[in-house]
């Protein structure tokens, strides 16, 4: 029996039912339970079943006309409002930079032109943007659309997933300290510094160019030798890495404010506020405040992102760049990897050198929650083998990639290091277990 979805009184097809009923008539317990049900059910089989797999079975504009149920017994699946949905599209659409996008999805960009990213031509840069309608096309594939599209191509997304990637990857960036409500608080009252003002409105995208100046900017130096060198890396290893150490923070901030303004040093997470307890405000200064030693992220050719590693024993070891998504460490040597050969998926920098110095294929994950399930596309013609430091938060991380990589059908193994905290210390007490481990015997 058809279902009712209008009161007798009810005006023409399409306008709302009145007083906000979506049922009426001696079905509607019926239909209200027939849609929750269906729902529920779509709901399970998209968190249960690899998205290929789903996508056979329900069509796209099915799944998104319902949301995750809500929480609490007798709870309706509604569906979400047509315009509220393209609203948020078209804002997606209008204000975020497609030059920012491509950056961080690894497409590099010169002016408004790039290789395109589907690798048909390695020498003419024939992608081009159009940033004032946020539209790319490249003229050698004939590929091109909008910002969400150019998700969809690099990622290979579907469309509803390539939103969820930009509201996660664009919502994530906003700068923790201090908060928007409190700097508008504090503008309302007059007391906004032009400092602040920069912060409130810096949008944090990555900027190679600064990074690759501030890396040049400093140089490898005895101290960090030494202290690498005691953990067993050889100094090939550490200048294969590019790794350097921040010896004087004030003078190269202060340098770095005269070759590139302080808005693009906050929008790119290099420049950070802090308290000024003498003067009682907060003032601008670089993100590391004392001596660090500097791990740059390559992909593409260029350095993606910066990570530091303090020596002091007061607060944080390893500080990263402030707002900006954290992409895999060493993932450029994926390019290198032939079809079927084994890649190491290690938690943290130190296990990556480790790796590479022994002869393995590694990248690193910089903190155990860090691993993003788009990710695993990157890995599916190779053997994938998971090395999680022998701790609780590392089996967690183990268990982590192992259900994303399920999702789409791919196995892997997870490595238990016995007698090793982690990756660098096992490695380190025996070249016979490399071997073993390239094999897949640990």
């Amino acid at each position: 029996m058809p279902v009712r979805t209008h009161r007798q009184n009810s005006g023409p097809l399409g306008t709302e039912p009145p007083q906000g009923r979506l049922f009426s008539g001696p079905n509607e317990r019926q239909a209200k339970n027939e849609i929750y049900e269906l729902g529920r059910l779509l709901y399970i089989l998209e968190k249960a079943l690899p998205a290929p797999t789903f996508s056979l079975i329900c069509s796209r504009s099915c799944r998104e006309q319902y949301q995750e149920p809500a929480k609490g017994v007798g709870s309706m699946l509604r569906p979400r409002p047509l315009q509220e949905r393209r609203a948020d599209i078209n804002h997606l659409k209008r204000n975020i930079s497609i030059l920012s996008i491509a950056e961080r999805l690894g497409v590099t960009v010169r002016g408004n032109r790039a290789l395109c990213f589907g690798g048909h031509d390695r020498n003419t840069w024939s992608l081009t943007f159009t940033p004032d309608k946020n539209l790319w096309y490249c003229h050698g594939c004939g590929k091109g659309g909008s910002n969400i599209d150019l998700v969809m191509a690099v990622l290979s997304l579907q469309f509803g997933k390539a939103v969820e990637w930009l509201s996660r990857e664009y919502n994530s960036g906003t700068p923790a300290s201090p908060s928007g409500t409190a700097l508008r608080a504090r503008a309302r009252a007059g007391r906004l510094s032009d400092v602040e003002r920069t912060h409130e409105h810096a949008h944090m995208v990555p900027d190679p160019e600064v990074y690759e100046w501030f890396v040049g900017r400093c140089s490898l130096g005895n101290r960090a030798l030494s202290y690498l060198n005691g953990r067993g890396f050889t100094e090939g290893t550490i200048r294969h890495f590019g790794i350097v150490d921040l010896t004087d923070p004030r003078q190269v901030f202060q340098d770095a404010v005269r070759k590139w303004g302080l808005p693009r040093l906050m929008s790119s997470g290099l420049a950070v506020l802090r308290q000024d307890q003498r003067r009682g405000d907060q003032r601008a200064s670089l993100l590391w405040w004392d001596y660090t030693i500097l791990f740059p992220f390559v992909c593409g050719g260029r350095i993606r992102y910066i990570q530091g590693r303090r020596l002091s024993a007061d607060g944080p070891k390893y500080i990263g760049l402030k707002g900006i998504t954290k992409p895999m460490y060493n993932v450029h040597a994926l390019s290198r990897l032939k079809h079927g050969e084994t890649v190491l998926i290690c938690e943290g920098l130190p296990d990556v050198l480790a790796a590479h110095q022994f002869g393995c294929v590694a990248v690193g994950i910089p903190g155990a929650n860090s691993f993003r399930s788009e990710w695993t596309d990157s890995f599916l013609d190779f053997r994938v083998v998971v090395v999680p430091d022998m701790d609780t938060a590392g089996q967690r991380f183990g268990m982590k990639i192992r259900q994303s990589f399920a999702h789409c059908g791919k196995p892997v193994d997870v490595l238990r290091i016995e007698g090793a905290k982690d990756l660098a210390e096992y490695l380190s007490k025996s070249r016979e277990r490399v071997a073993s481990l390239q094999k897949g015997h640990c």
